[in-house]
């Protein structure tokens, strides 16, 4: 296993101490904080601290999140650019020491604004009564429409009407290896 690699499942392992530490100690001062049984200035300064900690985690997150899609980006690129270049030798999966990786293109649309001539066009192709689509019930679902441009591009059809212009977006789904395939010891 590569040292980076290494790092990473010594850090995964921190957290999941550390997120163990955390619930344990939010589970065992429920009852103070509820019942009052700290002073309104103890009460303060946990929510302060309670406050403090969602941000840093939250910033965490975000990063973590980043790092996460863009491995997926990279494997689903590069994925996509083996197979171009040898299609009878195409790859669906990939597969490391602790998970599974499945690279996918889609295609993203540039969505027309609401109410223009191109809206009613798309609207139209999708048989959505104009008078439902001016409403404010009404919004095109983004994950919607890149499975409909997906498709239609996977079965050689033109963009629908109103679409002017469409992009890859390259993703990889992550997936824990089963236990008698791993090669490593983390628990499941």
């Amino acid at each position: 296993m590569n040292k980076t690699i290494k790092r990473a499942q010594k850090l995964y392992e921190k957290f999941v101490d550390i997120h163990t530490d955390v619930y344990n100690y939010l589970s065992e001062t429920n009852d103070e904080v509820k019942g009052i049984k700290l002073s309104l200035g103890d009460l303060v300064d946990m929510g302060y601290l309670c406050r403090e900690i969602e941000k840093f985690m939250e910033e965490l997150r975000k990063e973590i999140k980043f790092r996460k899609e863009l491995c997926g980006k990279v494997i689903s690129l590069a994925i996509a650019k083996q197979n171009l270049n040898d299609p009878g030798k195409v790859v669906e999966r990939i597969e490391g020491e602790l998970a599974t990786g499945t690279p996918d293109v889609k295609l993203q649309a540039k969505l027309p604004n609401r109410g223009t001539e191109e809206f009613h066009k798309l609207l139209e192709f999708l048989d959505i009564p104009k008078e439902m689509a001016e409403s404010k019930c009404f919004k095109l679902s983004w994950n919607g429409m890149t499975d409909l441009v997906t498709q239609l591009a996977e079965e050689g059809k033109p963009l629908p009407p109103g679409v002017e212009k469409s992009w890859p977006i390259y993703t990889t789904t992550f997936r824990r290896r089963k236990k008698r395939n791993r090669k490593d010891s983390t628990n499941d």
